[in-house]
């Protein structure tokens, strides 16, 4: 539910002139569909009206061996009928749009086009969240694919290998938060949950140190490359399961108020 600040931010950017490129992760990718679309609000409503409901997250589902977000829900009826991702719009966006997603079988980061006749494929694949999400992995042109956050959270390095000098990097946790270490028993559980796919534990156990490099990356670009960051403050009040919904009002307020900070 963090990406309710990314929600924020897209919709105050609204109208200014569109990138080339925008690299999107997990939620953040289906934000930045939106974004292209030209849909400014959607995010917002479906962040408050469809997703901080127990029909999108559910401990009680999740308890009985089903997922405890429903991403299926979020990507089918959501995004289809109730409220409506006008897909030929954010196709014939001139910006491009890529949604990192990681591999199933490989643990490595993945870079799916996600514009194409498939591109709702591509964006149920890059939120197919490791045990939370039971459907998962999503097959997208042959690969098994989990959430990019796994492999690649801040895909800075991807967006400047294809060329990019002038960067907006929206992330969101504050700038001193820095992901804790996997506890033993945690590693053991998740090898078992996910023992078909023996490789993604162990990406798991390594996303603190791929975070530290990307966040080293953003404070030390290289040279020609300029990186405009926006984080939330330190008292940005969301989690990933925050379901209140006046605390993702305000990490919303949040993410349209870091727009206009200098």
């Amino acid at each position: 539910m963090r990406g309710i600040f990314t929600a924020g931010v897209l919709d105050a950017m609204a109208g200014e002139p569109p990138f080339d490129l925008v690299v999107g992760v997990s939620a953040g990718a289906c934000c930045a569909a939106s974004y292209l679309s030209g849909q400014t609000g959607r995010n917002r409503r479906i962040f408050l009206e469809r997703m901080a409901t127990r029909r999108f997250a559910s401990p009680v589902r999740f308890a009985l061996g089903g997922s405890l977000v429903d991403m299926d829900y979020l990507m089918g009826p959501v995004t289809l009928e109730l409220d409506p991702l006008d897909v030929e719009a954010m196709r014939s966006s001139p910006s491009r749009l890529v949604a990192v997603t990681t591999n199933a079988h490989t643990a490595e980061p993945c870079y799916l086009p996600a514009q194409g006749p498939d591109c709702l494929a591509a964006l149920l694949a890059t939120v197919a969240m490791p045990f939370f999400f039971k459907k998962g992995p999503i097959r997208f042109r042959g690969e098994d694919h989990f959430d990019g956050g796994v492999a690649d959270p801040i895909p800075a390095a991807h967006a400047i290998s294809l060329g990019a000098t002038d960067l907006t990097v929206v992330v969101t946790r504050p700038p001193s938060w820095r992901p804790p270490a996997q506890s033993r028993i945690s590693r053991l559980f998740l090898s078992f949950s996910l023992r078909d796919y023996p490789r993604i534990t162990p990406a798991i156990a390594a996303r603190p140190e791929a975070y530290r490099k990307a966040r080293a990356l953003l404070a030390s670009p290289p040279a020609g490359v300029r990186i405009r960051l926006i984080a939330p403050p330190d008292d940005f009040p969301v989690t990933r399961f925050t379901m209140d919904r006046s605390l993702l009002e305000r990490g919303y307020d949040m993410g349209r108020e870091a727009v206009r900070k200098p």
